[in-house]
């Protein structure tokens, strides 16, 4: 493939691989190219309307692509509520006398996904001379957790200090905990306007169909003629921009 090699490429590797889907790029690429087509036909011999197939082809990408970045943000999200958790197994781990790596080669061996294979992606590294608060700095990019940049620096602290790591890792899940708190709390306040964007998103869509089925010929004007395409068009636009706005408002980062 031509696209092989290309910085797109390598984005769309590692998200299919994040999302622990079992598949590679092209054939990803390939099964939504089909699917939007099969979307297009389907909507062209259900409502008969040109414009609305295309409409179709168009937002056929679109759909497979905010799937695609909706598992990998689940899987972030997972990684995040479990943080906590497997941080304070470190702790525990570390007192035990084991180092830091020893304590989350342990975490390894019981964590749920996907913290465990995040982790072990640092074990890997760690084994094969990384140092580990470069692995964990590779976890910290491909998960987006701000949280875990913490741990890489009591990593840090403790082998150029050797200071108490485990004490130090209690206030790092202190602080995690206190933050995921905080994550629900805007997560329920915020859930009205993510299902206001959801219904005000699908509902003009939705609603265009239906006037076309039951419509008939009352509806070919806007179909048939230029101007009727081109407003169209233009609510189309209109329903995306909204949609996206809406996001923006709803979505806040702790």
């Amino acid at each position: 493939s031509p696209l092989e090699g290309s910085a797109f490429w390598a984005r769309l590797h590692a998200d299919l691989e994040l999302a622990r889907m079992d598949i590679t790029p092209g054939r990803f690429l390939l099964e939504g190219a089909l699917m939007t087509a099969l979307m297009a036909v389907a909507v062209l011999a259900v409502v008969g309307s040109a414009v609305l197939a295309v409409l179709a082809l168009l937002a056929g990408p679109l759909v497979v692509w905010t799937r695609l970045r909706r598992t990998v943000a689940k899987q972030r999200r997972q990684f995040a509520e479990q943080l906590a958790d497997s941080i304070q197994v470190v702790a525990s781990a570390m007192r035990t006398g084991n180092s830091f790596a020893g304590a989350i080669a342990q975490l390894v061996e019981n964590a749920p996904e996907p913290t465990a294979s995040e982790f072990r992606r640092v074990i890997a590294d760690e084994r094969l001379g990384v140092p580990i608060e470069q692995a964990l700095g590779t976890i910290v990019e491909r998960m987006q957790n701000r949280d875990l940049q913490q741990v890489t620096l009591v990593s840090v602290i403790q082998r150029e200090t050797g200071g108490n790591g485990a004490e130090a890792l209690d206030r790092v899940v202190g602080n995690i905990r206190a933050k995921d708190d905080i994550r629900r709390l805007v997560r329920v306040l915020t859930s009205q306007g993510r299902l206001a964007q959801a219904v005000l998103t699908a509902l003009p869509v939705l609603t265009l169909i239906v006037l076309r089925v039951i419509g008939g010929s009352t509806m070919d004007p806007l179909f048939d003629t230029g101007i009727g395409r081109a407003l169209l068009g233009v609510a189309l636009l209109l329903v995306i921009c909204g949609g996206l706005w809406i996001g923006r408002i709803v979505k806040v980062r702790v």
